[in-house]
């Protein structure tokens, strides 16, 4: 294993963690590519970490065939672990990728979209919700205001 010094301070690490053109493994990109071939593995310099996109260029004809630094992307996932500590790629990346595909899990656009409105609805009820309780605890404090009110008058023989 060869080591190269680290740029921002006096550390020595492997040569490939501190690589500029980071490559993913074949046999991942081959595990990528049977999951959905329009993903794309990329390694962020800055943050170091692996990238995966979505090409929106090559969607239609020969997914994974002719990716480059041109094709328009759209961002889906930076893989990192929970704690935002570096993750290799490996079969658990694809299993996480799975759980996060909403085409499949709702059975495409229409399934998408009766989630949405099932949210939505979830959602409305809940404001309404908050909306009667807020009611009712403003008239309990009107109630007590006006119930202090009375009392003083009688108290002290106002009227």
């Amino acid at each position: 294993m060869e080591f190269q010094k680290y740029p921002q301070g006096p550390l020595y690490l492997p040569t490939d963690y501190l690589s500029e053109q980071r490559t993913s493994g074949e046999s991942f990109l081959e595990s990528l590519y049977s999951f959905d071939p329009r993903l794309i593995v990329t390694w962020n310099r800055r943050k170091h970490r692996w990238v995966i996109e979505e090409c929106m260029e090559h969607a239609i004809e020969s997914p994974h065939r002719g990716h480059s630094h041109l094709c328009r992307r759209s961002y889906v996932w930076m893989v990192q672990d929970e704690d935002g500590s570096y993750r290799p790629l490996e079969s658990s990346v694809i299993e996480a990728l799975k759980g996060m595909d909403i085409q499949k899990k709702y059975g495409g656009a229409e399934g998408i979209v009766k989630r949405m409105q099932e949210i939505d609805k979830q959602n409305e009820e809940q404001e309404r919700k908050a909306i009667r309780e807020h009611i009712q605890n403003q008239k309990r404090d009107n109630r007590r205001q006006i119930n202090e009110l009375v009392t003083l008058i009688e108290r002290h023989n106002i009227f």
